[in-house]
């Protein structure tokens, strides 16, 4: 089994860092736009999805972030 070094963030701790409102991060997570790992009723995300989804990179979900097909407006910016 290979091991995975990732710090898996709460919906409470991504809406902390993005500062946005918790009920933002679950409209967000349900559109595609954040992408969230659904354990029983409880979301979680890994640090570095998000930190890359900020930076533009796409996260393999088809949604695209920052990369002219997805949520960038083409100008180096992320559109949430």
């Amino acid at each position: 089994m290979k091991k995975i070094n990732c710090k898996i963030l709460t919906a409470q701790e991504v809406g902390d860092f993005l500062k946005l409102p918790l009920s933002t991060v679950y409209a967000l997570t349900k559109r595609g736009v954040l992408r969230g790992i659904k354990l029983g009723k409880h979301w979680r995300y890994i640090e570095a999805e998000i930190h890359d989804h900020l930076l533009g990179i796409p996260n393999g979900n088809g949604h695209g972030n920052g990369n002219g097909n997805g949520h960038g407006n083409g100008n180096g910016e992320v559109v949430i």
